[in-house]
């Protein structure tokens, strides 16, 4: 089990994550994220069994809201560490695992309307970006769940004829 939260680390804002063993010890709390100048916020996790990793996702906000990933293993560990998402912007990042890789979808805050961005990533810390199918109507909510395996993107958006509900399983490209 995992429990990431942000914390307050002098005068910045940095994720935090602490594991939990089988027999409900919890472990030392591990530093995820700490940016000297700029807070991290709203961090996310999921655990891939299969390759024992966890991927942390959070935004950092500065000029503009940036999005980041890292990986660890199961004791928390860079593995490899933070991943190049090449200056993805956007904000609540929500990820799941499926059997080999991870989905990480989060809302792009450059556009106009605010569409949905999404990024599958290996066991070896490697994304593949991948585009929702949006709408190009404003995203009001989104959930990422993993079913039989696969993981899966539900969002809603708004458009003129009212809320819609929309399913893509972003499979690998």
């Amino acid at each position: 089990d995992l429990h990431s939260f942000p914390t307050r680390r002098s005068s910045d804002l940095a994720v935090v994550a602490a594991a939990i063993d089988d027999n409900l010890t919890a472990h030392p709390p591990v530093t995820i994220s700490i940016d000297e100048f700029h807070g991290s916020f709203v961090p996310a996790a999921a655990y891939l069994p299969t390759a024992h990793r966890y991927l942390f996702g959070w935004m950092v906000k500065t000029d503009h809201d940036f999005l980041h990933l890292a990986m660890r293993d199961d004791q928390l560990a860079n593995a490899p560490g933070e991943i190049d998402l090449l200056g993805a912007q956007g904000t609540v990042p929500i990820i799941a695992a499926g059997d080999t890789d991870f989905l990480a979808v989060w809302p792009d805050t450059s556009t106009s309307p605010t569409l949905l961005r999404a990024a599958r990533v290996d066991a070896t810390g490697k994304p593949a970006f991948i585009n929702p199918m949006n709408t190009l109507h404003e995203v009001v909510a989104f959930d990422v769940i993993a079913h039989r395996g696969q993981p899966v993107l539900f969002w809603v958006d708004n458009n003129a004829t009212g809320p819609n509900l929309w399913i893509d399983p972003l499979c690998s490209p």
